[in-house]
Parts: C-alpha cells; sequence; structure tokens
C-alpha cells in the first residue's frame, strides 16, 4: 500500500506509463523506418522546489512558448534564460522537421545499436542510450494496459 518514498513511486509511474513505451515505440519504428527519441530533462528551479522537475506535458511550455506572465510564474526562481534557449531548441528542430521531414543535423537518428536520444535541456546534448540500464531492467516485463 505504501511504497517507500513518494519520488520513487512517481518515478516508476512515469517509467510504466511514458518512459518504457516509448522506448518501445522507438525501437520498433526504427526497424522499419527514420525514428528519433528525445528526452525532456529542462525544469527551472521552481519545479525542483515543488519536487516535480521535468514531468510530462512541461515541455508544452517549450513547444508553445510562454506569454510573459506565465514565463515570469514558472521562472519566478530562476531559469528565464534557460526557458528560453530550451524554447528555441524546441521550437527551432519541430519547425525543421515540419518543413523538411527530418529534424536538425544535430538530432541523429535513432537505432537500437546505439541508441542515440537528443536530451532536451539547457545545454541539450545527445546521449547514446540514456537510462541503459533501467531500459533493459524492464525487458521482458509486460504490463496490462
Amino acid at each position: 500500500p505504501r511504497y517507500p518514498h513518494p519520488r520513487a513511486a512517481a518515478d516508476l509511474g512515469g517509467d510504466i506509463t511514458f518512459w518504457e513505451p516509448s522506448v518501445l515505440c522507438a525501437q520498433g519504428h526504427s526497424q522499419s523506418s527514420p525514428a528519433y527519441a528525445y528526452r525532456y530533462d529542462f525544469a527551472p528551479r521552481l519545479l525542483h522546489v515543488l519536487g516535480m522537475g521535468a514531468t510530462h506535458a512541461t515541455d508544452l511550455y517549450a513547444v508553445f512558448g510562454v506569454n510573459n506572465p506565465a514565463r515570469r510564474a514558472l521562472t519566478a526562481l530562476g531559469g528565464s534564460d534557460a526557458l528560453r534557449a530550451v524554447t528555441e531548441t524546441v521550437q527551432s528542430q519541430w519547425l525543421h522537421f515540419a518543413h523538411h521531414g527530418v529534424p536538425l543535423p544535430d538530432w541523429p537518428r535513432y537505432d537500437v545499436n546505439d541508441r542515440r536520444t537528443l536530451i532536451i535541456d539547457d545545454p541539450p546534448r545527445v546521449i547514446a542510450d540514456p537510462d541503459g540500464d533501467k531500459r533493459r531492467a524492464w525487458i521482458g516485463y509486460t504490463h496490462r494496459r
């Protein structure tokens, strides 16, 4: 009934609901067509203080941009310049993808050999098989959906 720590329970729920299915999706799609994987890690200090960090849907601030009052609230404890930089990264990647069918060259294709993933943060970076130990731990686990 009580998982040892609320953060661990939230992480497990996020793994089951979002992370593990996204890895399986990238694996499957990469077998037959170009696939690109990203992980959104950016969170201004306020989201860390609230115990949230980068969580589901916080990337929408960067996708759609935030107006000045929302940006001020979200970055009240700092991070306005970083949010602006992350927003530029996300919007330029998405727009290039929409116009050209591929992202900018700094976002490599995903394949099961190296699993290169764009980590959207300030600064953005590419990591091969991020959380590989966790990914391998999920192999063979089947959960009902």
